[in-house]
């Protein structure tokens, strides 16, 4: 398949080699884009927008049910709790609704390096399973807090929660920084 496949959902430019079996999953591998992408409708989570994103992929499925795909990319924005991330490199698997990989992330107001583990992005609560390298984060103009902070240090978190007032979970921080 290679052009363009419009759904409700948005637009995807896609250049794939699939299989379409008879009572089976689909089968996919090659490469595909999107400008803008629904992907809070996708997973039923109204904390997620849109995704603008480009890359390689090999998996399975079309719905969250049946998702079983690998991805080695680039996401360009990411919409998630009323921000917009720019610049995340991808390297892994999503299956279902849980993302387990490597991702690194160069956006103006969030660097983070070496992330490695899981973030499960079902229905309304996303869950959190990783250590990583936070070399700046701009927690304000993130919306996670109204004050004027920043922070940075080598993470190990695994909680649920979108915001500091639901967290339930671990989170130990390294050689931290906090600055106000």
């Amino acid at each position: 398949a290679y052009g363009n496949i419009s759904t409700s959902l948005g637009n995807l430019n896609a250049d794939i080699n699939m299989k379409l079996p008879a009572n089976k999953t689909p089968t996919y591998s090659g490469k595909i884009s999107s400008a803008g992408f629904n992907l809070g409708r996708f997973f039923n989570n109204t904390k997620l927008g849109l995704v603008a994103f480009d890359g390689k992929v090999n998996g399975s499925g079309f719905t969250v049910k049946n998702l079983n795909a690998d991805f080695d990319g680039k996401i360009h924005t990411l919409e998630f709790s009323d921000y917009r991330y720019q610049n995340i490199s991808v390297n892994g698997a999503f299956v279902k609704s849980l993302f387990t990989g490597h991702l690194d992330i160069d956006d103006p107001n969030l660097i983070i390096k070496n992330l490695n583990g899981s973030i499960s992005i079902l229905e309304d609560t996303t869950q959190f399973n990783f250590k990583a390298d936070l070399q700046r984060a701009n927690l304000q103009k993130l919306k996670f807090i109204k004050e004027d902070f920043s922070l940075s240090g080598l993470l190990s978190l695994n909680f649920a929660g979108n915001n500091i007032d639901d967290f339930l979970g671990s989170a130990r921080m390294y050689n931290a920084t906090l600055t106000h």
